[in-house]
């Protein structure tokens, strides 16, 4: 059953990465004009779905909550896709619930050897696959000439997506480490 601590958490971190978004996220795609252009500034990114994955510790459909929450925070914004659009999010709701039940699944088992091999696995799993849902389902939600400028950015920042991904999963995972440590709340200790 769902605490009222874990729906809080759920909320604050939406709100979060919400902030973030609104703040530098979005600033790729605002200055230059070009999609896909916003994945120069993803480590962030990569930070927040990190350490919102870590804090619920395999609890299921809490990341799903959050991330859809974000999602439809980030609405009125141009950060995932066309603003007051929906459609452009589906890709976003789909990945997070995949990534949910894939890495929750398998949480337990890597709690106790190498929790940090999983995080580096889930952050790269979750950025590429919301890049490979994005490949698929743009064409069908913008014009061809936006989807394949959009495919082409999106290619040519294939090895950007990698890199700050992955070091944005370790800089969460040694905050979250940090939490851990010097957090004297029972929350976080279960």
């Amino acid at each position: 059953m769902w605490s009222s601590k874990d729906l809080a958490l759920v909320i604050v971190l939406a709100v979060i990465g919400f902030i973030y978004t609104l703040i530098v996220f979005q600033i790729g795609f605002l200055i230059t004009g070009i999609p896909g252009s916003n994945y120069l500034f993803l480590i962030g990114q990569a930070i927040w779905i990190t350490l919102t994955f870590l804090l619920f510790k395999g609890k299921r459909w809490r990341l799903t909550l959050a991330i859809t929450i974000f999602g439809l925070l980030t609405m009125p914004t141009s950060a995932m896709g066309a603003p007051y659009n929906i459609l452009p999010r589906i890709p976003l709701i789909l990945n997070a619930l995949q990534s949910d039940i894939i890495m929750n699944t398998i949480y337990i088992h890597f709690k106790k050897i190498k929790l940090n091999w999983l995080i580096m696995l889930f952050v790269l799993e979750h950025f590429l696959v919301d890049s490979l849902f994005r490949l698929l389902m743009y064409p069908f939600f913008y014009s061809l000439e936006y989807a394949s400028l959009f495919i082409g950015i999106l290619t040519m920042m294939l090895p950007v997506i990698i890199i700050e991904s992955i070091l944005g999963g370790l800089i969460a995972y040694k905050i979250y480490l940090r939490i851990i440590k010097s957090s004297k709340l029972e929350f976080f200790d279960k």
